[in-house]
């Protein structure tokens, strides 16, 4: 059951699943971070190979054909 709710992101949403926004991410995406090399929200939103990216089968698959 649980698998089914985390390939339908809405349904996964409807379950608690939250969609970062640019304001999450840079609590850890910072300058005060050891590691800090720069963090352009927009690009690594969008990036299917970002770490942190939720993508049903059907998005990955579809932002790999554009």
């Amino acid at each position: 059951k649980k698998k089914k709710i985390m390939q339908d992101k809405e349904l996964a949403m409807k379950n608690g699943l939250v969609m970062p926004t640019e304001e999450t991410c840079v609590r850890c995406h910072n300058k005060k971070s050891p590691t800090f090399k720069g963090f352009d929200f927009e690009k690594y939103s969008k990036n299917p190979k970002a770490i942190h990216i939720m993508n049903t089968k059907k998005e990955t698959k579809a932002k790999a054909k554009s």
